[in-house]
């Protein structure tokens, strides 16, 4: 400290300190400690603000603020446990933004951060907020405290404690460029000891002046009063826009009528409240009650945190039994505004900048993961339209499920999990209807999904993990179904899939599911978690319900928050162009990983009959095919097909090839598959697989558009008579494909011949 600082040195150590650090300040004059109250010592800290050279003579800009301006700072003996109190002068303009509220005469408070002060000093030092405080004062020297790059700063009401809880957006929607006025009824609350009131306005049905006396009530401190508003609509110049700033200072009627006069809207809330006060002297209430008053100004830029212009400006007037409370002098409360829980607000909160409306979507399965899934989606504010699932709440569901027993129904197992998701939804302000049905029971009827789907619904998500439900979705006939989105559990909960159908269902999570088999076969450590010993716990390596394997909460809540992060982005905004697969692994240190894997259309082989099974290639197979025969021109040549086949669709689905043992033979007439090696491979891939996959038939080519051969019809027929499922024999032509199905029913074989069929 030096000899003439004016910092006695009896002061709290850090009390001490911290004047000392604003000592040091360059832009700091002088600091003088002017007094102690209680525990509190007062100073005066000039601080010289950097004025442009034109405004230097004057000593002060043209916006009130001078060149040395004296701020007084109280320290707390607690310090810095205890927020600094920073007031500048009382007739310090209140012409700028970031000012808090207060009444004509006394000290002017700034506001100088997003937060409490304390924390400033505690990340940067007391020398920290003095900086803050220097920056504040040099910007609004020139009148930029408001910058239309951060947005339009609204009157601050920070230490207010009457509040108007509403959803901003839906009332600004009431706001046209001709001026007007809404009345709604609000709920409220007051608290008599500390004389707050705590209004909702949650209406949307704008009530008639007339009709009001009858439906207001007041029980205790409970009750329900009004809430009018009143916007400016358009002069010869446009819309009326407010382009200046104005902290609150309202105090009367008086006083409300002349701020509505800046913000061009006086007419009409002088008739609105006219209206509001011959409906309640016509119909008294039986005791006072809160009027809210809502001025809704256009300022030139929107809002910070806002994309819009319009502000909302609350107050608040107790109106009594027959009181006149158009008198000037009736006392004007100042009330701020807060959102209620609304999906805008959730979106935003969420990082989630778009306006566009969710696009309405079913989550089939209210489990474990089902529930995270479809609560994160509402945390969002993009919440499924309907939840279904026919099961009840056991016990062990409590253990990951989003809901909580609280009460005796949840406690004796009496509620559905579609219920208890759905009211969870609901209480986020997101509408949903729960379906306690089976799924693939709805599928069968036009009446059944209809209770599935709502009108223009973007997408089915299956959450149940249930293979029967995956095949029927997928090959279901249904007309114009929405797209289908699958999110489950691998490998005993070690592994995270989530699968979206391409246009068309094409491919459909059925194909998917194939080739998702492919891709963790390839992979020995993915493979021996998706289809190893402990995924043969639950179903082998075909995604498990979470309720079968034990797993904590916050696993499982780390891989459906993850999983819910491209479904809440596709009910945003709609589905990708493609198929898509993704595939999330977990480590030992309880990371995620990623990957994604887009999907063209598979190749589908015209059925000859409509019992006949059909036939998906992937398009990587039969480029696989393609290349083949160009290696071997001018003769046959073939291979081995590997994938599955759907006993639902009645489908074999191709995704991959084991190419032909160096034992075959190729000949412009015919091509014989050899079999050195090949029981190898066949097994590897059962084993690698756990039998997700297999061996479903060979292919081979012909070199003329041609049906099968008779060679083909006895290599069919003894492939049926060695598998009990039906065998494959593709034929690659000119063109497209043939086809040779044989498959052995009972103890005779039966072969379908058939061909045609465009890739």
């Amino acid at each position: 400290m030096s000899e003439d600082s004016a910092v006695p040195p009896e002061l709290p150590i850090a009390v001490a300190r911290a004047l000392r650090q604003a000592e040091a300040h360059p832009s700091v004059r002088s600091v003088s400690v002017t007094g102690r109250m209680g525990d509190w010592t007062f100073c005066r800290v000039v601080i010289h603000t950097e004025l442009p050279a034109a405004w230097r003579a004057a000593g002060h800009s043209p916006f009130g603020v001078q060149m040395d301006e004296a701020v007084t700072i109280a320290l707390h003996d607690r310090f810095p446990l205890v927020s600094p109190w920073i007031r500048l002068r009382d007739d310090f303009p209140r012409i700028h933004p970031h000012i808090q509220p207060g009444k004509a005469g006394s000290l002017v408070e700034p506001c100088l951060v997003l937060g409490s002060p304390r924390e400033v000093v505690q990340a940067r030092g007391f020398v920290g907020l003095v900086e803050q405080l220097v920056e504040w004062l040099d910007r609004a020297a020139e009148l930029d405290l408001n910058d239309p790059a951060h947005g339009w700063e609204p009157v601050r009401r920070d230490t207010i404690s009457d509040i108007i809880a509403c959803d901003a957006d839906r009332v600004r929607s009431h706001v046209t460029l001709a001026s007007g006025t809404a009345l709604f009824t609000t709920t409220y609350i007051h608290y008599p000891k500390s004389d707050m009131f705590k209004l909702l306005l949650g209406s949307s049905c704008i009530l008639p002046p007339a009709l009001i006396g009858p439906i207001l009530t007041r029980d205790d401190d409970i009750g329900s009063g009004l809430t009018l508003l009143a916007w400016p609509g358009s002069g010869p110049q446009g819309p009326i826009v407010a382009d200046f700033y104005l902290p609150e200072t309202v105090a009367t009627v008086g006083d409300l009528f002349d701020r509505a006069n800046l913000y061009g809207c006086r007419d009409d809330l002088v008739a609105g409240l006219v209206a509001v006060r011959d409906g309640l002297i016509a119909n008294p209430p039986p005791q006072a009650i809160p009027l809210a008053i809502l001025l809704l100004p256009r300022r030139p830029y929107p809002l910070v945190g806002s994309d819009s212009t319009i502000e909302i400006c609350p107050y608040l007037i107790e109106v009594a039994p027959g009181q006149d409370f158009l008198d000037t002098t009736t006392p004007v409360r100042l009330a701020a505004q807060r959102e209620t829980i609304n999906a805008g607000l959730l979106r935003r909160t969420s990082g989630d900048g778009s306006s566009a409306a969710t696009l309405p979507w079913t989550m089939l399965g209210a489990g474990s993961v089902g529930s995270k899934i479809a609560l994160h989606a509402a945390r969002a504010g993009r919440a499924p339209s309907i939840v279904v699932d026919r099961g009840h709440m056991s016990a062990h569901n409590y253990a990951r499920h989003t809901a909580m027993p609280i009460g005796i129904a949840e406690r004796l197992f009496l509620r559905a999990k579609a219920d208890l998701v759905v009211d969870q939804i609901n209480k986020l302000d997101q509408k949903a209807a729960a379906v306690s049905d089976d799924a693939v029971s709805l599928i069968g009827s036009a009446e059944g999904r209809a209770q599935l789907v709502q009108e223009g619904c973007a997408m089915l998500v299956d959450t149940t993990a249930s293979l029967v439900t995956r095949e029927a979705l997928a090959h279901a006939p249904w007309p114009n179904r929405p797209r289908i989105v699958e999110a489950c559990l691998l490998g005993a909960g070690r592994m995270a899939y989530v699968a979206c159908e391409g246009p068309d269902a094409n491919p459909s999570i059925s194909d998917l599911a194939a080739e998702a088999y492919r891709t963790l076969a390839l992979d020995a450590n993915d493979a021996a978690i998706a289809f190893g010993a402990r995924a043969e716990e639950v179903i082998i390596g075909q995604g498990c319900s979470a309720v079968t394997f034990p797993m904590p909460d916050s696993d499982l809540s780390m891989l459906a928050a993850s999983m819910a992060r491209p479904i809440t982005g596709w009910a945003r905004n709609g589905l990708p162009a493609r198929g898509q697969v993704r595939i999330g692994r977990t480590d030992a240190d309880g990371g995620l990983a990623w990957s994604v894997a887009n999907e063209d259309a598979w190749i589908d082989v015209d059925r000859s009959a409509p019992d006949e099974p059909g036939i998906r290639i992937h398009p990587r197979v039969h480029a696989a095919i393609e290349a083949d025969i160009a290696l071997y021109p001018g003769v046959e040549t073939g291979g081995v097909l590997v994938g599955r086949f759907s006993q639902i669709g009645n489908l074999f689905q191709v995704v991959d090839l084991i190419a032909a043992p160096p034992d075959s033979t190729r000949s412009a007439a015919e091509f014989v598959l050899g079999t050195q090696g090949l029981r190898a491979a066949v097994l590897g891939i059962a084993r690698r697989t756990g039998g997700a996959l297999q061996v479903i038939g060979t292919w081979h080519n012909h070199l003329m558009t041609s049906g099968p051969s008779m060679t083909d019809a006895i290599a069919g027929s003894i492939l049926a008579m060695r598998q009990f499922g039906p065998a494959l024999l593709l034929i690659h032509i000119p063109g497209g494909y043939a086809k040779l199905i044989a498959e052995r029913v009972y103890s005779q074989p039966a072969i379908e011949v058939g061909g045609g069929g465009e890739p």
